[in-house]
């Protein structure tokens, strides 16, 4: 199975590169507007483009400095790469992405 973009439908992950951070592989977080994100976490992603710079405020995931992601075919935002020294993972916004068999 594969997890597609629900604006344009390019391929953007890989149900295989599921991970979990902080023991979890679905995180829900609020940003400062007051706007809820449940977020699932993935080790790799595809077709997805940083458009922000790093940044270490408000960030969901003590440690980690995040960067908006965007879906490199149609510009829909579709979540967020975090990076720390030893390592990064995606978070991706649950609803704007949609799975779909392989194949």
């Amino acid at each position: 199975m594969v997890l597609v973009c629900h604006a344009c439908g390019a391929e953007i992950a890989d149900d295989d590169a599921r991970i979990e951070i902080a023991g979890l592989h679905r995180h829900t977080g609020t940003n400062p507007g007051g706007t809820t994100f449940v977020v699932c976490c993935f080790a790799v992603v595809l077709g997805l483009e940083e458009v922000t710079n790093p940044s270490s405020e408000w960030s969901w995931f003590p440690g980690y400095r995040w960067q908006v992601e965007n879906c490199a075919t149609c510009d829909a935002h579709l979540g967020w790469k975090y990076t720390r020294a030893d390592g990064s993972f995606h978070g991706l916004i649950e609803d704007r992405v949609v799975a779909q068999g392989s194949g």
